[in-house]
């Protein structure tokens, strides 16, 4: 019959051919020597060809399972005999082949039976040895080893036929392995109390037999003896070792002490407790079960016979019931009622010779171990452990010994309180806030003697601290109050480490000085909130101002020659409003802000500054980028100048946003901006000899200044790069200068050069009957005259 295992490792005929995926092996069936066929040459083959062989074919490295295999194992100790059931996925190694043929042959036996052999002769001996150590059932043992001997067998099966197997073991043989006992009710006595009634146990426990612990008694029959053995470890159990509290409130402890006594027990007949299966269910009847765990509280309202005041204080209890035996009167008691009646006299006897002012916070714990101590032994005659949770007393002026605040004035809604300063008229608003905590209530017993109590502290505190305030601010100048306002800390500042303004500072530590003399406080803090709203109504007005561009025309200063002269656009907005003038302009009535006289003013500056600068320095102004951070030097002298008188004027701080510089009349001229007219008598002058007055030397000016401008520049590069230490920026900044110059002159040169060509060939061309002069188009410039001799006229004049 075909096996499983055919399908790698199969006889056949000597005759047939090999399928390609298989190996060929011989087997000598008298000396059982196995060789590969593919390895004979012609002298071992023909050696082998008289021998007695067989002949099998291997599929190496696949694997297959072989499934529902059972041996049957027998045990000579106990003479049973059990079958397993298993299975194995089997593979071989291409290195294995040889010893696994030689292996698995034997005469007239299939190789799956030589395999399975093998497996129920190692079961066999490993029961064997089992039994010898514990006579208990084969299919107990079998369980227990299932695993270490399933890693044995793959280790033994490929040591010797060199496969590779992976087997898992299956006992069949359904033995009667437990039994299943429920027991109750059973009646209990706890340990500590012993003549209680009402109380049982019921539950279920499942006893199962042993690998590992051998039997040195003979077990019960019958359920009837294993129950009775069960109820008697139970009782044995709660008169040893448990208590009532166990009973009533921890049945996991009672069902665990209760498996492990039983589990015990069981061991002399070679059998255990499973303990998953292991269940109990407590009952107690008759009088009401108190709770394990409770909270009581009471009020206890005290009166000081030295003050009068009342004072209430207020203990509250965690209780654990201990000794539920203990518990009187059936175990029905209000506990509520009862800590109410004790609390009273616990808390008048520990207040004897002691007054509300010297209930202060360290003496908490300390007045509640003396309570504690008179509670404690009152409890533990009921049954209970005590532990005194919270013990205060509702005593007002205790809130004094934490922090509270002050604020002067009271709320952010109220009038802010005015302080004069020096200048009349001037007022100092400010809120402060006085954070507190006294070190003690001895020797103020007599604020907190009315009924108003903290609040009469709180009134003092402030009254000291407006008080003290008041005096300082008289010594103050207004403007020291004003200036650097956006400073003051909007919050109460806790860093030390940050610094604070003086005046700020300094009121601070006044206040401080006189609280420490009325109160001596254990800590304290002080924050001033100034009242910003006049400087804010103002800044406000001053920021939502739109200031229009001024234009000016400054005169140059260092030359005559007015087509020079440029128009500059200059842009300012407001910045912020200057501390230092604000008070004098508010108090002068100068915060009307109307745009009109400010532009004005801005205009005058303005011009005032840009007059101050060179003929150079307006001209390089042109190029001065003032949106980028920081201005550059040049833009920085002109808003300084002009901050100045605005500054001082209405306290605004300015912000330079552009300056724009329009060409000049002679730069227009040099781009054809004045129109063809100006072209064509210049064109006339030069080519036709006009004399008109002025014009000749109008561009004699205009070439002069180009030259001068290119030497000024030339002498302003060379102090650049002879300064030490070397300025890179300025250097660069100063030839692309003298570069743009030259090029302008150079252009100015070229310009005319072409004008006068351009003059001679059109007055050659013109009739001398009809004089016209017509404007020049697309940069032409053309001169036509009726009459008078053509004068020539070199275009190199130009450069003299």
């Amino acid at each position: 019959m075909p096996s499983e295992l055919d399908t790698i490792f199969f006889q056949v005929p000597l005759s047939q051919k090999a399928a390609p995926d298989r190996v060929t092996v011989y087997v000598d069936t008298k000396t059982r020597v196995a060789v590969e066929a593919a390895t004979l040459n012609i002298l071992d083959k023909a050696r082998w060809a008289g021998r007695d062989k067989i002949r099998y074919d291997i599929w190496p490295d696949q694997s297959i399972i072989l499934k529902k295999l059972q041996e049957q194992i027998p045990n000579f100790l106990t003479l049973e005999e059990m079958p397993v059931d298993y299975r194995m996925r089997v593979s071989v190694q291409r290195t294995d082949i040889l010893k696994l043929a030689r292996s698995l042959y034997q005469p007239n036996k299939p190789p799956e039976t030589v395999l399975r052999q093998r497996v129920g002769q190692f079961l066999a001996q490993k029961l064997e040895l089992q039994s010898r150590k514990s006579r208990e059932a084969m299919a107990i043992h079998l369980s227990a080893n299932a695993k270490k001997w399933e890693d044995e067998l793959v280790v033994y099966i490929y040591d010797a036929f060199g496969l590779n197997v992976e087997l898992i073991l299956q006992p069949t043989k359904d033995l009667e392995l437990e039994t299943r006992v429920a027991f109750g009710p059973i009646d209990v006595k706890p340990q500590d109390a012993p003549r209680e009634g009402g109380m049982s146990v019921t539950g279920d426990a499942v006893i199962v037999r042993s690998a590992t612990v051998e039997a040195v008694e003979e077990p019960p029959l019958t359920e009837q003896g294993w129950a009775e053995l069960v109820r008697r470890s139970v009782e044995r159990t709660y008169r040893d070792r448990i208590t009532m509290r166990d009973h009533l409130y921890q049945a996991e402890s009672v069902r665990i002490e209760l498996l492990n006594n039983l589990d015990e027990r069981v061991k002399k007949f070679g059998r255990e407790v499973k303990r998953d299966s292991f269940f109990i269910r407590t009952r107690t009847t008759g009088d009401k079960t108190p709770d394990s765990e409770t909270r009581v509280a009471s009020d206890h309202e005290w009166t000081s016979k030295r003050w009068g005041r009342k004072v209430l204080f207020r203990a509250e209890a965690r209780m654990t019931l201990v000794r539920p035996a203990n518990w009187p009167t059936g175990r029905d008691r209000d506990l509520d009622a009862w800590f109410k009646a004790a609390i009273g006299p616990a808390i008048e006897n520990t207040m004897h010779g002691r007054d509300f002012d010297s209930l202060e916070v360290e003496d908490d714990d300390a007045f509640r171990s003396e309570v504690a101590k008179i509670l404690t032994p009152k409890a533990e005659a009921v049954g209970y452990r005590l532990e005194l949770l919270i013990f205060i007393s509702q005593n007002e002026p205790r809130d004094g010994l934490k922090w509270f605040s002050v604020l002067i004035p009271p709320t952010i809604n109220d009038a802010w309180v005015g302080y004069d300063t020096k200048r009349p008229g001037v007022r100092a608003k400010f809120q402060i806030e006085v954070r507190m905590r006294l070190s003690t209530l001895k020797g103020h017993a007599e604020r907190f003697a009315g009924n108003r109590g903290l609040e009469t502290l709180k009134d003092e505190v402030a009254a000291t601290s407006s008080d003290s305030a008041r005096r300082f601010m008289r010594l103050v100048a207004a403007d020291d109050y004003v200036k650097n306002w956006e400073e003051w800390p909007a919050h109460f500042d806790k860093d030390e480490k940050r610094p604070k303004l003086a005046l700020y500072g300094e009121l601070q530590d006044h206040i401080k000085v006189d609280l420490k003399a009325d109160f001596s406080p254990a800590e304290f803090e002080i924050g001033l909130f100034r009242d910003l709203s006049p400087m804010s109504d103002y800044k406000a007005k001053a920021t939502r101002l739109r200031l229009r561009p001024i234009v000016v025309t400054p005169k140059i200063r260092d030359t005559d020659f007015d087509a020079q002269e440029a128009d500059y656009t200059l842009r300012f907005s407001v910045a912020d409003i200057d501390p230092d003038f604000v008070v004098e302009v508010m108090a002068t009535g100068r915060d009307t802000l109307e745009r009109e006289p400010i532009e004005q003013d801005i205009r005058e500056a303005s011009e005032a500054a840009l007059r101050r600068l060179s003929s150079l320095e307006l001209q390089d102004l042109n190029y001065e980028d003032v949106t980028r951070p920081g201005y550059s030097p040049l833009a920085q002298r002109v808003l300084e100048q002009v901050q100045r008188g605005i500054g001082e004027k209405y306290a605004l701080r300015l912000r330079l946003d552009g300056v724009t510089r329009d060409r000049s009349r002679a730069e227009r001229t040099e781009r054809g901006e004045l129109g063809a007219e100006i072209r064509l008598r210049e064109a006339r002058i030069f080519v036709l000899g006009d004399t008109i007055d002025g014009l000749p030397n109008e561009a004699k000016k205009r070439r002069a200044f180009a030259l001068e401008r290119v030497e000024a520049l030339e002498r302003a590069l060379l102090a650049a790069e002879t300064q030490t230490p070397p300025d890179s920026h300025l250097i660069e900044e100063r030839r692309l200068l003298v570069s743009r110059a030259k090029q302008d002159l150079e252009d100015l040169n070229r310009q005319w050069r072409k004008a006068i060509i351009e003059a001679r060939e059109d007055v050659s061309e013109a009739s001398p009957q009809s004089p016209r002069l017509e404007a020049p188009r697309s940069g032409e410039t053309s001169a036509r005259r009726d009459d008078g001799p053509r004068r020539n006229r070199e275009p190199d004049e130009l450069d003299s």
